[in-house]
Order: C-alpha cells, then sequence, then structure tokens
C-alpha cells in the first residue's frame, strides 16, 4: 500500500470516512481525518477511534471508501 494513497484520503475535502483493510480482513474505520496519524518515517500508519491501531503498511490489503447512504423516501 502506497502511504500517498492514505495521505490523500486523509487529507480529501469534504472528507470521506473509510476503512483500511488489514489482510487478515479485518476493517479498521477511519471516522475523520484527525484520527489518522502517519509518522514521518511512513512504515506504519496510527487510527485512533474507539481502539488505538498501529498498522503496518505490508498488513494492508485495501482502502475502502464508505458509500452515501440511500434515503428510503420518495
Amino acid at each position: 500500500m502506497k502511504i500517498k494513497e492514505i495521505k490523500d484520503l486523509r487529507d480529501a475535502v469534504p472528507f470521506k470516512r473509510f476503512s483500511i483493510e488489514l489482510n487478515s480482513g479485518r476493517l479498521v474505520n477511519v471516522p475523520t481525518g484527525d484520527h489518522l496519524f502517519i509518522p514521518p518515517n511512513h512504515q506504519f500508519v496510527i487510527v485512533a477511534n474507539s481502539h488505538t491501531f498501529i498498522i503496518d503498511l505490508e498488513n494492508i490489503s485495501a482502502l475502502i471508501l464508505e458509500t452515501a447512504k440511500k434515503s428510503d423516501a420518495q
């Protein structure tokens, strides 16, 4: 996973919620850009939501954007 892709999602205006999918299949939710930290060495990312996750870039399989929910009202 390229750090630039993660930075672009974190810094997007407006921010769109996304999840980081790990090689294990686990999803780590990133609710706002303020919940995602990238240290200067760019070897891992830190997500602090209800828990704190330190994620090695090699363990990331995908970045999943949250899609807008459609209203059932017509």
